[in-house]
């Protein structure tokens, strides 16, 4: 069903709370973590974003659960979007859907604690070379891909998770990069 999903066609327009991603597909025929997915045209942004809108994000305490749910046993870090063990030092706590992005498509109309949690969620966290979250900073499937390819079908996974669980939309080029990348998974 996967490798189906992206067989040639043209881009169609969302339908209602799901979006048919190529001609032909109906929000079924959809992968799974994509369902419900609200797409819209173009982000629209509300004023007033700022990270602390997101609480104090990662605290110690979560960036040690991160880099503890990733560590190898010689005491590096797994970095997921490189496919490489790395030095804890020299890791970030990326989120998987950025907090910019959860803004502009749905997170300004959170209440405090639900932007918190969502800062949080171990769902959204992977520890990352520095370079690597500065230059993903905050966009999407469509603009930014791991620099691994093996990492793209998880990266399809989490950020597809994340926008389904919290009720983000996500613009159509972003469902589609990351649709296509979910196809590739294993399974």
């Amino acid at each position: 069903m996967r490798g189906r999903l992206l067989a040639a066609g043209a881009l169609v327009a969302g339908v209602g709370a799901a979006a048919a991603v190529r001609a032909g597909t109906t929000p079924d025929q959809l992968p799974i973590p994509a369902r419900g997915i609200k797409v819209v045209a173009h982000a629209s942004c509300p004023p007033g974003y700022d990270r602390a809108q997101f609480g104090n994000e990662p605290t110690s305490t979560t960036r040690a659960r991160a880099l503890a749910a990733f560590a190898q046993p010689d005491g590096t870090v797994w970095d997921t979007w490189n496919q490489q063990a790395v030095a804890p030092a020299t890791v970030q706590i990326d989120h998987v859907r950025a907090l910019k992005s959860a803004w502009c498509f749905g997170a300004a109309g959170w209440t405090a604690d639900v932007r918190r949690a969502f800062a949080r969620d171990p769902g959204n966290l992977i520890p990352t070379r520095a370079a690597t979250n500065d230059q993903k900073s905050d966009q999407d499937p469509g603009t930014w891909q791991p620099p691994s390819p093996a990492a793209r079908c998880d990266y399809a996974l989490r950020w597809l998770t994340m926008t389904r669980t919290y009720h983000l939309a996500a613009l159509r080029a972003d469902l589609v990069a990351a649709a296509a990348d979910y196809a590739t998974c294993p399974g």
